[in-house]
């Protein structure tokens, strides 16, 4: 019996609901015919305040009509029942979960918001009226009309350093020093595409290994090594304060050492490698701006996704006994969790873009050290299309120390009758070597040329000044990347 209600009621229930929805649709389809008559007078009449009277009447929901309402009562001068029509407008949006889902729903709500400033602004309620523009912008940070609107009220309250209030206004970065002061709008994304070209050295000297036993007799004075990076990143504005980012990189690694000792070997060996580095995470949170002036900290965090590899050379050399080909072992990340906090400042005066970081990495010390670096970037456009770009950097490296396997040669004494017992030749031994850190400076000149709305191509070039005494010396490094903009 009790199944047989339960049935009963839901038959019920569906037989009242079908009508009604029914009816409410048919209606909502009525009011828009209403709504279309008020769109083709569009001449802010009495009549065409009407035809939106008649369409909220039979929808209630019916948010383009309250926003037409407020649009003719705003032209017509009566702003109290402007200022009503358009809160209701806005109130209906927010309330209705139908009306967030249908297309165009966003520029509606928008209009409401921008209805409520016009009004507040031709009052002179500033202050209520720039809140209302900033919402707008929060929502459309691309918004052409708010940004007008909030630029006028700056201009009115004598507020010059932010006519241009959107601190995303100014996107363009240097080419190496690539961590601007500006952040991304909430909800743009760059993409970017680098490749980097670069050469490097460093000498070997006994005094870096730990065993005195290491005499480099017969090992390298010098290494080189030839060094290429593809870079894939991506930024995101998760607010028009916050940006977060992501970077992964890739290397290819090419060594040169020669070995040799009073002819007996000659060998210039040139192993490589190749393989993912570590990835970087970004997060830059904007701490103040104006028109000329943005502040920002941020960090890198380093996640050790690169891996150590060995490389294996074709050239071999004579060890115990037999010959073995030349491997070195050549890392590709860090191999630990580096943070690398930073600031960084970026300042506009028409029509140059002047723009700072500063940022100091932390390290565990084993694969590299820690690391201070200072950029400086002056961007200046030659036209729309292209920009000439000239960058200055100044870095510092700590000192690094790694466990190194490397083979030394044990002579035995020299007298009559050397006995067996005493060992000879070559043996196989770990050690700690330390590379040496120090300063160096650079120049960079470069070109920004841009190729479509928001996609745009770098070339430059980091010409060293100052190389630092011991440790890797950098030699040029060749730039070229791709930036592509999502507004």
């Amino acid at each position: 019996m009790k199944a047989v209600i339960k049935r009963l009621m839901l038959l019920v229930t569906i037989a009242i609901l079908i009508p009604w929805n029914f009816v409410f649709a048919s209606t909502c389809d009525s009011a828009w015919l209403w709504y279309q008559e008020g769109l083709a007078l569009y001449d802010n009449s009495n009549r065409e305040a009407d035809y939106y009277r008649k369409a909220i009447d039979m929808c209630p929901e019916f948010v383009e009509a309250y926003n037409g309402l407020g649009r003719v009562y705003l032209n017509q001068g009566k702003y109290d029942l402007s200022l009503q029509f358009f809160n209701q407008a806005r109130i209906q949006a927010l309330s209705s979960d139908l009306f967030s889902s249908r297309p165009g729903s966003r520029d509606q709500f928008i209009e409401s918001i921008i209805g409520l400033g016009e009004v507040y602004r031709i009052q002179g309620q500033y202050s209520l009226a720039a809140a209302e523009f900033k919402r707008a912008l929060e929502i459309v940070p691309d918004s052409s009309s708010a940004q007008n609107h909030l630029q006028y009220i700056y201009k009115r309250q004598h507020k010059y350093d932010s006519v241009l209030s959107p601190h995303h206004k100014m996107l363009t970065n240097g080419i190496f020093a690539r961590i601007p002061g500006t952040v991304l709008a909430r909800g743009w994304m760059a993409f970017s595409l680098l490749y980097r070209n670069w050469e490097q050295t460093s000498r070997i000297t006994t005094d870096m290994f730990d065993d005195e036993r290491v005499a480099l007799i017969a090992g390298p004075s010098k290494r080189e090594a030839h060094i290429q990076v593809y870079a894939l990143g991506m930024r995101y504005g998760l607010s028009n304060n916050l940006t977060i980012g992501l970077t992964a990189l890739y290397f290819v690694r090419d060594v040169d050492f020669r070995l040799g000792y009073k002819d007996i070997w000659n060998v210039n060996a040139k192993p490589s490698v190749n393989g993912l580095g570590d990835m970087m995470l970004l997060t830059k949170y904007h701490l103040w701006g104006n028109k000329k002036n943005h502040l920002s900290i941020y960090n890198l965090l380093t996640i050790p996704t690169g891996e150590q590899k060995t490389a294996v050379a074709d050239q071999y050399i004579w060890t115990f006994g037999k010959f073995e080909k030349v491997k070195r072992k050549i890392p590709l990340g860090s191999g630990s969790y580096d943070f690398t906090p930073g600031i960084a400042l970026t300042t506009y005066y028409d029509p140059v873009i002047f723009q700072s970081n500063m940022q100091y990495r932390i390290t565990d010390g084993k694969r590299v050290g820690d690391e201070f670096a200072a950029n400086f970037a002056v961007i200046y456009p030659l036209n729309n299309a292209v920009n000439v770009t000239m960058e200055t950097g100044y870095r510092w490296h700590d000192d690094t120390e790694r466990k190194q396997t490397t083979y030394i040669s044990l002579q035995r004494p020299d007298y009559v009758g050397n006995p067996p017992s005493i060992p000879a030749g070559p043996e196989k031994i770990d050690t700690s070597f330390t590379s040496k850190g120090g300063h160096s400076l650079f120049i960079a000149p470069g070109f920004q040329f841009t190729l479509a709305r928001g996609l745009k191509l770098e070339l430059g070039m980091k010409i060293p000044v100052v190389k630092q005494d011991e440790g890797w010396r950098e030699d040029f490094v060749f730039h070229a990347g791709l930036v592509k903009m999502i507004f």
